[in-house]
């Protein structure tokens, strides 16, 4: 909600509710009553949608009419909140090695292990723009 509050204001009261529906706070799409919570509810909406790997809008389960929302909340009731995780990605992959990879030279003194440390360059460049 990009809309500003007067002074001591928490909340606030419109007319017209404008927004996508299945991202707004039921409080707001009802009454019109919006808060810094309906910023919060469209979060975990998001939030939601990408542990799931599920949109919102045209959510369906054959079991049920719930919407991704009323799925999470009926799997939470039923104790079964981690089968709304999505299942592509079990494990995360291997890293990949950095684009810009050096060894450091150890001192002869710290190589009783015989392991070396390696570390990769992460130097930051800036490039000025002028004017032709």
């Amino acid at each position: 909600m990009a809309r500003l509050f007067g002074g001591d204001q928490i909340e606030a009261d419109t007319n017209k509710v404008v927004g996508t529906y299945g991202y707004m706070s039921p409080e707001y799409v009802v009454d019109g009553r919006f808060s810094l919570k309906s910023d919060v509810f469209s979060f975990g909406v998001l939030v939601l949608e990408i542990i799931s790997g599920k949109k919102n809008r045209g959510f369906s389960h054959p079991d049920h009419y719930h919407n991704l929302l009323g799925h999470a909340w009926k799997l939470w009731t039923e104790e079964r909140a981690l089968e709304l995780l999505d299942n592509i990605e079990n494990s995360l992959p291997d890293p990949k090695q950095p684009g810009f990879f050096t060894e450091r030279n150890m001192p002869a003194v710290d190589s009783s292990s015989g392991n070396h440390e390696s570390s990769s360059i992460n130097d930051l460049t800036i490039s000025e723009l002028d004017a032709r």
